[in-house]
């Protein structure tokens, strides 16, 4: 009795760090991002690229930027959800973030009840802590950014798959289907888990005739829900499509065979950015249960974790392309493999050294990260959105009828303005022609203007500088910001 009380005293703890580390998230959610975790431009630009489309409907009534940079053709998931939020709760950076957290609460819930399934609660109660205490995925969570929904959507669709058994199994498999084609409709690379699914398929059905129908029937809808998407979207504003594809797909593609080779070594060297400690450990620890214990062999939640990390590095390696951001997606198999490693071990009496070193492990890394985001918390700056209001009452100053700010993150700034944006350097139509439709009267720089970019705004505009901005510690080369008015 007293051994069934203190478990249930433990999980009821667990449970409460959970809750109170997602709550966290909306707390100081316009502030800087913590300093040191990234060195690419994804803090100036990528927040306001992947809700562009929604601020342009909330701010026009027309989701469509013509000529401009449209992410929402490839990619319309999240921007409807942001949609959603700029509706119900106005135009902010802080609506826009709102959104990535509540996606992040789904996730946890969906990883949750998905460990749940295949192992038992207080597996799934420490993967679920472990995910929620990280330090990069708490600071990553907080941005507008696409890693965590697609994530979200891809365990939905593998819970999904967990229920295929039952009587209403085509009801879930078509969830599934319908909620992987969210997943890639979220972020393209969500594709390299469709072998997760026909794992989960493989493993659900017993005869091979009921396992074939079910891989034809996911596939089959899978099809028909990217194909009303072509239909809909892809087709009739191909331009975009195509210019979005090459610029973030085919170009970064690595094609020779040492480039791939070196690109997976990268892939994999490069995940400790997700935690230097539990990285290396959970793959380590999950391929020694993987080949010495038949039972974790055998069952679901081990191999589809090893499959779906060896996948994901794999998909990096030929992108060739490695932001922390990247690696998002990585937490969750990560995290449910120490969660099976603790399982194991607790059931072995023999394995207590291994599991001494284990439980050093976690402690040491969950209070990194639980000392990290109270630091943060404790003390944040406010450097960016005090350059967006100070833009913004500059602007409004002016009393012009019409404002447009050009700039390669001035899609960023809108999130904060509710200013309309124009992208200087992304867009299907030329510069020169963008300027002449839309009469930008405002221009935002990431450091100096390039050369290229001054010569052609020279032709329409004298450049008159009106303030020089240092934020986020110039952490991106140094650089600061400079806001001209045209």
């Amino acid at each position: 009795m007293e051994k069934a009380q203190t478990a249930k005293i433990i999980r009821w703890s667990i449970l409460s760090v959970i809750l109170l580390l997602t709550l966290l998230r909306f707390v100081h959610l316009e502030a800087d991002f913590p300093v040191g975790i990234t060195q690419t431009g994804v803090l100036y630009t990528d927040e306001g690229w992947y809700s562009n489309n929604a601020v342009a409907y909330n701010l026009t009534g027309n989701w469509y930027v013509g000529g401009d940079f449209n992410p929402a053709v490839n990619l319309p998931v999240f921007n409807l959800f942001q949609a959603l939020t700029f509706k119900v709760l106005g135009l902010s950076l802080a609506s826009a973030r709102t959104t990535a957290c509540l996606f992040f609460l789904s996730f946890l819930a969906v990883l949750y009840f998905f460990v749940r399934k295949h192992s038992n609660e207080t597996t799934a109660l420490i993967a679920t802590a472990l995910i929620a205490v990280n330090y990069v995925v708490f600071s990553f969570s907080r941005l507008a950014l696409l890693e965590i929904p697609m994530t979200f959507f891809l365990l939905l669709s593998l819970l999904s798959l967990s229920n295929i058994s039952g009587k209403r199994g085509k009801i879930y498999l078509l969830l599934s289907a319908v909620s992987f084609a969210a997943a890639i409709l979220t972020k393209t690379t969500a594709i390299f888990a469709l072998p997760l699914l026909f794992f989960m398929i493989w493993r659900a059905n017993k005869t091979k005739n009921d396992r074939l129908i079910n891989l034809a029937v996911l596939t089959g809808v899978l099809a028909v829900c990217l194909t009303i998407y072509y239909l809909l979207l892809a087709r009739p504003y191909s331009t975009d499509f195509q210019y979005f594809t090459t610029l973030n797909i085919t170009s970064r593609l690595e094609m020779s065979f040492s480039g791939l080779v070196g690109g997976i070594k990268t892939a994999v060297f490069e995940g400790r950015k997700i935690d230097n400690i539990l990285y290396p450990l959970a793959i380590l620890w999950g391929l020694a249960l993987f080949v010495g214990d038949k039972q974790a062999r055998e069952s679901v939640l081990l191999p589809l974790s090893l499959f779906w990390i060896f996948l994901y590095l794999i998909m990096l390696g030929v992108n060739n392309y490695f932001p922390t951001r990247y690696y998002l997606p990585l937490i969750a198999p990560l995290m449910i493999i120490i969660a099976l490693t603790f399982d194991y071990l607790l059931k072995r009496d023999n394995a207590a050294l291994v599991s001494a070193v284990l439980l050093a492990a976690v402690i040491f890394s969950v209070s990194a990260g639980a000392v990290n985001i109270s630091k943060y918390l404790y003390a944040p700056r406010y450097t960016y959105l005090d350059m967006t209001k100070d833009i913004k009452n500059i602007i409004e100053s002016e009393k012009q009828p019409l404002n447009v700010i050009l700039g390669h993150f001035a899609n960023t700034v809108s999130l904060s303005t509710g200013i309309l944006s124009l992208n200087d350097r992304l867009g299907t139509a030329p510069l020169t022609a963008r300027i002449r439709k839309y009469l930008p009267n405002y221009y935002l720089s990431l450091g100096k203007i390039t050369p290229e970019n001054f010569q052609l705004i020279s032709r329409y505009y004298a450049l008159e500088k009106i303030k020089t901005y240092n934020i986020l510690n110039n952490y991106y080369g140094g650089r600061k910001v400079f806001f001209y008015k045209l």
